[in-house]
């Protein structure tokens, strides 16, 4: 048998060949013969190239001559390849990771697909790499080195793909903010709280940022020891880093002071004092204002608690005589006075 040969394979598990062509040489004149009941066998079922095929079995069938008239010798010398089978990885995913100043990956799950019956793999040497460094949602992960491990089969036998299509999130690094304080102040009837230091903590590597628009504000406008300012607007701004790579948090705690100021001249202190409204200025009234504002206050009853009328404030003509009394916080009005109008005071 001449010009017949054994025909390559991809990795199945087993040692079958397949056979193509074959002439039969040394038929008597032109006389013909067929082939038929051959068998051919790889040496083993393990992938490689140019594996030597034993072909058995191999006999004749009548044709215009009879097959009892010949006898014929199994081919040798053939040869094919049992190429890998190739394997691909299923269910693989590349996980968020906060901003840390790298392209570093990680990857969770993965399952091989392809495998021959129940023969079993392993997967090691994967990489995985973000696109770049910097925080966004749904970047592209390259993974790379995807490498086959012996189970209950042989890696030899099978070739993988590198997974694709993988995409996660670099979330950008949340800040703080430590050493900054609020400066104490004067009262002057307002919110504001002046802010002083602070230093970002959490940047990553040798990187710095800026930090601007900070603002404070004091829970009242009240005179008082330790009073809660509330920090807010904290922004970051570029620098030998990206400002959007990381988040910032407002700092809490910070307390600062509001003492009251030294009362103008002619202005009561501490203690009480009866003062007559009616027909002239009151010693309460401010500088330069004239006569008192009879709609600054209201008479009113009911009131559960006495409020304060800072320094400054005027009392209604409609009242003839006020008991009032001198606090360090400004002036508390009796039981049933209530201001109208704060008239850009608190």
């Amino acid at each position: 048998v001449t010009g017949q040969q054994a025909g390559d394979k991809v990795y199945d598990g087993n040692t079958v060949a397949s056979l193509t062509g074959g002439t039969l040489t040394g038929l008597v004149g032109g006389e013909t013969l067929g082939l038929s009941g051959q068998t051919a066998t790889f040496a083993d079922k393990n992938a490689a190239n140019g594996k030597t095929v034993t072909v058995t079995g191999t006999t004749l069938v009548d044709g215009s001559g009879l097959a009892a008239n010949y006898s014929v010798n199994n081919p040798t010398g053939l040869t094919a390849s049992i190429t890998q089978k190739a394997l691909t990885v299923t269910g693989q995913q590349a996980s968020d990771k906060v901003y840390d100043g790298n392209t570093v990956a990680s990857l969770t799950g993965g399952t091989l697909t392809g495998l021959v019956g129940g023969e079993t793999l392993g997967i090691s040497g994967q990489t995985a790499t973000f696109a770049d460094k910097n925080a966004a949602n749904g970047k592209a992960v390259t993974v790379t080195g995807t490498t086959l491990v012996d189970g209950s089969g042989s890696a030899a036998n099978y070739s993988v793909a590198n997974p694709t299509g993988l995409t996660a999130s670099i979330t950008p690094k949340e800040l703080t903010i430590a050493g900054m304080t609020a400066a104490n102040k004067v009262f002057d009837g307002t919110l504001a709280a002046s802010l002083s230091g602070g230093t970002l903590n959490g940047l990553v590597g040798g990187e710095t940022l800026g930090l601007s628009g900070a603002s404070g504000a004091f829970d009242t406008a009240s005179v008082g020891s330790a009073k809660a300012v509330t920090v807010s607007g904290s922004t970051l701004s570029d620098g030998s880093g990206l400002a959007r790579n990381y988040s910032v948090r407002n700092p809490t705690g910070l307390t600062a002071d509001i003492t009251a100021g030294t009362p103008a001249a002619g202005q009561p202190t501490a203690g009480s004092v009866d003062v007559s409204v009616g027909a002239g200025d009151s010693p309460l009234a401010d500088t330069g204002r004239g006569r008192d504002s009879r709609d600054t206050l209201d008479a009113a009853s009911g009131g559960s608690e006495q409020p304060v009328l800072q320094f400054g404030a005027s009392v209604p003509m409609s009242l003839a005589v006020l008991r009032l009394s001198i606090t360090d916080n400004g002036i508390r009005l009796p039981q049933g006075v209530v201001p109208a109008s704060k008239d850009g005071r608190d």
